[in-house]
C-alpha cells in the first residue's frame, strides 16, 4: 500500500489535492478503493539561496510516495500520474506553480 505525502505551502483546498494524488497514483499502479494512502505535510517558512531571510517563494510542492519497489515503468508512471494532479489542481486553484518535485522512496532491505 503506497503512502504518498504531497508537501507545500498551506492552502484551503488541500482536501481536493490529495484526494486527486491518491486517485492518480492508484489508477496508475492499477490499484483499487483504498489501496493509496495520501496526507498532506504544510510547509512553513521558505527561503532561497542568497537571501538574507525567509521569503514567500514560488508554489513548489514535494510529492513523495513511499513503496515496495514496483519496478521502475510503474514507479515513473506513477510519479508521472502524481505531478499531473498537482499541476491540475494548481492550475484549477489558480496558483503559480514553479515545478513539483517527486520521488519514489522503498523501504530499506533488511
Amino acid at each position: 500500500m503506497p503512502v504518498v505525502t504531497v508537501t507545500a505551502a498551506p492552502h484551503p483546498g488541500v482536501d481536493r489535492l490529495v484526494l486527486s494524488v491518491a486517485e492518480a497514483v492508484a489508477e496508475a499502479l492499477s490499484l483499487g478503493t483504498g489501496d493509496v494512502i495520501a496526507t498532506f505535510v504544510p510547509s512553513g517558512a521558505s527561503a532561497v539561496s542568497g537571501a538574507d531571510a525567509a521569503a514567500s517563494v514560488s508554489f513548489w510542492p514535494i510529492v513523495s510516495i513511499h513503496g515496495s519497489n514496483r519496478g521502475r515503468e510503474k514507479m515513473d508512471a506513477a510519479r508521472t500520474a502524481a505531478e499531473s494532479a498537482v499541476r491540475a489542481w494548481t492550475d484549477e486553484n489558480r496558483i503559480d506553480c514553479e515545478g513539483v518535485w517527486t520521488q519514489w522512496l522503498t523501504p530499506l532491505p533488511e
